[in-house]
C-alpha cells in the first residue's frame, strides 16, 4: 500500500469525527490536510476547493465513523500553487493548511446540491455491491 493511502487512512481513522464536526458549520475556509503527495479536504472544504480548482480529484466515500457518505477532494502537492493561487493562506503547517475562501461563496443550499450529486453515485454503487454479495 502506498504511503499516501496509509496517511489518508490514518487521518480518517484518527480525526474524521472532529473534521466533520468542524466542517458542519464551515462556509468560508478551506481546511487541507497533508497525506503524503496530496492535500485533501472534506465536505464543505472539498466543495470550496473544487470551486477554486476545477481539477481537484473528487472522492465520495463511506467512512465507518460517519453516519452518511462524505466527499473528499484532493490536489497533488505539485499542483497546490495553481490550486490556491487566488486564495489567502491563513495557516500553513507541515500537515494543515487553512485558506480564506470567502470569495468563493458557499451557502448551505449550493453545498447540499453539490454534496448530494457527488454521493449519489457511491450510494448506488454500495447498494448494488450489497445486493451482489447477498
Amino acid at each position: 500500500m502506498n504511503s499516501s493511502v496509509v496517511e489518508l487512512i490514518e487521518l480518517i481513522n484518527g480525526h474524521i469525527p472532529d473534521i466533520l464536526f468542524m466542517e458542519a458549520s464551515n462556509l468560508s475556509q478551506i481546511y487541507l490536510y497533508r497525506a503524503d503527495d496530496y492535500w485533501v479536504a472534506f465536505e464543505r472544504s472539498a466543495f470550496l476547493l473544487c470551486r477554486a480548482y476545477a481539477d481537484s480529484i473528487i472522492t465520495p466515500m463511506k467512512v465507518a465513523n460517519a453516519p452518511t457518505p462524505i466527499v473528499m477532494a484532493s490536489v497533488k502537492v505539485k499542483n497546490m500553487l495553481e490550486a490556491t493561487r487566488n486564495l489567502h493562506c491563513l495557516r500553513d503547517t507541515e500537515k494543515l493548511r487553512i485558506y480564506d475562501a470567502r470569495n468563493l461563496s458557499c451557502n448551505n443550499a449550493s453545498f447540499s446540491r453539490w454534496h448530494n450529486w457527488k454521493v449519489k453515485n457511491i450510494v448506488c454503487y454500495l447498494s448494488r455491491k450489497k445486493r451482489m454479495e447477498s
